[in-house]
């Protein structure tokens, strides 16, 4: 009997164990793709809309597919040029421009060819153009590896010797602003040139291994065009590196854009960048297809794979363009929502690693002499919004290349910083460099920093810093407060100094001059008039929160006692939040009933600042919560498209999930590109990373000092599951719910410490380790426990 009786422990051990681990088991990696039976229309238009785009945060790649020539065009983030064909006064129109243009052509034509498909494997990150023409089946795989640092191209036929073509790149824009050549030697081409003003030096080289066949070079009379043709290979691959000299640092970034600065100046010293291309092309070259390809998908998946999402549809046989045209009809598809979801995660990935720039307005993709805003870093929320999703869709290592920017950008915003305090508040100035801290603008660039204006007031430093201050809520790692400690004091060192009493606003201290971004214009008769109105709900709602952020650092840190006694005393005097006549949150500070000043259908809603991305507005703060519903309801369901993406989620935020989940359609619905790029209009990237972000806000937030699965879940997502989204306390959780009701959630806990969690009915759940152990919690409220975690334990909760 004490034989059976323990048999029978054991198997109900098992059986606890493998119950436990289901939320895992239950949700398969399902394939996502962007699929299309058409090439890619060879126009800007057709970049914008149809290409495929993929990258490895060094430089981005978008694939056309056609059939008798190939385009690959190449982006880099670096490749900042002054567009002498449009006069812009205000930014002197030095922009990001397109890279090169890499064309292969094919002894095809279109009109024999069956069988087409064009397709980006977002799992994988691997793009394939296959077709048949005259009864054989061509094939080109294309992937851009980030260990490697290299874009691949795979060509390849079923039938021997079938494979020829001319691989032709070509420079772009020449001109005065660029110089630039072709060349060709033995298998590989060298594209290179310089570009004004900063003395650009740029490169990119190709090497070509053929299997059968022959392999020839060509070079113009001029020697400026080179060429490489194949002809009757079994197969062939393409390896490509390109770069550019830029390095980012404090010297690149001081100084502005205007023609009096030394712009040519800002790289002096710094190695062409041949050298470094030449070993990685070569190494490439050398380590052979198989092994790229290898090392490629084992680092790509190792960020992609952590998250998995199910709303119970099958992957979809339409193609991509078909999928959202009939979901812009009122054909729904979870699948497509589900795409869109793990698209903007794949983009993140593709645009922003480790030792790279960070993610731009276009991510890191751009065809255009001169990128729409200049293709660069705008703080008043863009830049802000392309990392939304980098913590808690599992991608913290995303986000190191925009605090690596902002470290750079702080010295010459330091200089800044200290020029607004003499001219607005000199009672607070100190002489000492960087002892006003730092202040932040606008439109940045990689090779410059800007001031406040009336797009971003003073409140946009804090606003900068919030990001920052999730890396380390995300990741509860010491190492990372004490990187990001400097940063975020040297923030509360300017706003706290900058914060003065003005007669006539009883004795609060606020911002003036301040600014609520790009809405800054009165209404009616007097719409060219400036609002000049002190502390607007966008600069105090920041600096509120930034104090705050700060405050929690010095302690967590020890030793700062002397900033936090005075951001502590300034808190209550800055009235952060007030609320109007219409029940609204006043975005001016004069503001009576809602829409007095500015455009009341805004793209900016600068006013719920501290409702998403900070956290002031919550659930332990009802009646602010309240008045920014009123607020959002009035400012509408319609915007641009990175709008509407924060729209999604403020509406989340409030907990309204059939609202939320009304945006996210219309996103779907008005502002996406048939290649699921976000509309802004024109294409901007941060929208598709902000709706990311929503469908992880709707699914899992943890802002309000406790875990809360599916939070605004709304009625469409009936069932479903998820793994690997992350919480504040760095808690990795998956779900599965029935019926809008979770049934059970897993915890990881990547750091251990308390875990609190709220959902309806937590006082009877069950919570229990993987190995089937009860594990005792605390019930303070009604719906919200607590308990001990260790680093690296899993958890099951069962409702």
């Amino acid at each position: 009997m004490k034989q059976i009786s323990k048999l029978f422990s054991v198997l109900t051990l098992l059986a606890i164990s493998l119950f436990a681990t289901s939320i895992h088991a239950q949700i398969q990696p399902k394939s996502y793709e962007l699929k299309y039976n058409l090439p890619a229309i060879d126009s800007n238009a057709g970049w914008e809309d149809l290409s495929i785009p993929l990258g490895n945060g060094y430089f981005g790649v978008n694939l056309f597919g056609g059939v008798e020539t190939e385009r690959l065009q190449l982006s880099e983030k670096s490749m900042f040029m002054r567009d002498t064909t449009q006069n812009n006064s205000s930014y002197k129109k030095i922009a990001l421009t397109n890279f090169a243009e890499t064309y292969i052509d094919f002894p095809h034509s279109w009109a024999g060819v069956t069988n087409y498909q064009r397709k980006l494997d977002i799992r994988n990150a691997i793009a394939k153009v296959s077709y048949t023409y005259e009864g054989v089946n061509y094939t080109r795989e294309i992937f851009t590896s980030y260990p490697d640092k290299v874009m691949v191209i795979k060509l390849s036929a079923d039938k021997p010797g079938k494979v020829s073509f001319t691989l032709r790149p070509k420079q772009v824009f020449l001109g005065k602003m660029r110089k630039g050549i072709v060349t060709a030697t033995d298998d590989r081409i060298t594209l290179s040139g310089v570009l004004e003003p900063y003395k650009l030096d740029f490169e990119a080289q190709y090497r070509v291994k053929n299997t059968g066949g022959t392999m020839t070079f060509q070079n113009d009379s001029r020697g400026e065009n080179g060429t490489i043709t194949v002809q009757n290979s079994d197969k062939a691959v393409i390896v490509m590196a390109l770069g550019t000299n830029y390095k980012l640092s404090n010297t690149v970034m001081k100084g502005g854009n205007n023609d009096s600065d030394p712009l040519d100046q800002k790289l002096i010293g710094l190695p062409h960048p041949h050298k470094e291309i030449t070993n990685s092309v070569d190494l490439a070259f050398n380590s052979g297809y198989e092994l790229l390809l290898k090392n490629h998908i084992a680092d790509y998946s190792s960020l992609f794979s952590r998250v998995e999402l199910d709303l119970g549809e099958k992957p979809s046989d339409k193609t991509t363009d078909k999928l959202l045209d009939d979901y812009k009809a009122g054909i729904g598809s979870t699948y497509l929502e589900e795409l869109y979801f793990q698209y903007g995660r794949y983009l993140l990935i593709a645009s922003s690693r480790k030792g790279t720039l960070p993610a731009n307005l276009q991510g890191t993709w751009n065809a255009l002499r001169a990128a729409p805003w200049s293709g660069g870093y705008w703080l008043n929320i863009n830049l802000q919004m392309n990392y939304f999703p980098a913590f808690n869709t599992n991608l913290a290592e995303t986000f190191t290349p925009y605090l690596d920017y902002i470290e750079a950008l702080i010295p010459s915003q330091e200089d800044i910083a200290s020029d607004f305090m003499t001219k607005y508040n000199p009672a607070n100035q100190n002489a000492a460099k960087g002892a006003c801290g730092w202040t932040a603008g606008t439109g940045n660039s990689p090779y410059r920093g800007c001031e406040p204006n009336g797009t971003s007031g003073f409140g946009t430093g804090p606003f900068v810093c919030q990001n920052i201050w999730e890396f380390y809520e995300f990741t509860k790692d010491k190492d990372v407060l004490k990187k990001i400690w400097p940063t975020i004091k040297g923030s509360s060192d300017f706003t706290s100094r900058i914060v003065k009493k003005i007669p006539g606003f009883d004795d609060y201290l606020l911002c003036s001059p301040s600014w609520s971004p790009e809405n800054q214009y009165r209404s009616g008769p007097n719409a060219k008039k400036h609002i000049d109105i002190p502390g607007t709900a966008y600069d105090q709602q920041w600096i509120y929160q930034g104090h705050i952020n700060t405050i929690r650092a010095a302690k967590l840190i020890g030793g700062n006692d002397s900033i936090v006694k005075s951001l502590e005393k300034q808190l209550p005097l800055l009235d952060p939040v007030e609320i109007g006549a219409s029940g609204q949150i006043k975005e001016f500070r004069t503001e009576k009933e809602y829409g007095e000043f500015g455009d009341p259908l805004h793209r900016h809603i600068s006013q719920l600042m501290g409702l998403f991305p900070g956290n002031l507005i919550n659930t332990n703060t009802p009646q602010w919560l309240d008045a920014a519903k009123i607020t959002l309801t009035k400012r509408g369901d319609r915007a641009t498209g990175w709008s509407l993406a924060h729209k999604i989620n403020m509406w989340a935020r409030v907990k309204d999930g059939n609202h939320t989940y009304l945006l996210y359609q219309n996103l779907l619905k008005y502002n996406t590109k048939h290649n699921l790029w976000d509309n802004c209009p024109p294409f901007q990237i941060d929208g598709n990373f902000g709706g990311t972000a929503g469908v992880a806000e709707m699914l899992l937030q943890s802002h309000a000092g406790y875990i809360e699965p599916l939070a605004a879940l709304p009625d469409a997502w009936k069932n479903g599951s998820y793994k690997g989204l992350v919480a504040r306390g760095n808690f990795e959780i998956s779900a599965q719910w029935e019926n809008n009701k979770i049934l059970r959630m897993q915890i990881k806990s990547n750091a251990g410490g308390l875990c609190r969690v709220f959902y309806p009915g937590l006082a009877k759940a069950k919570l229990k380790t993987l190995d089937g152990k009860s594990v005792k919690f605390k019930t303070s409220k009604k719906n919200l426990i607590s308990f001990k975690t260790l680093k690296g334990a899993e958890y099951l909760l069962e409702l």
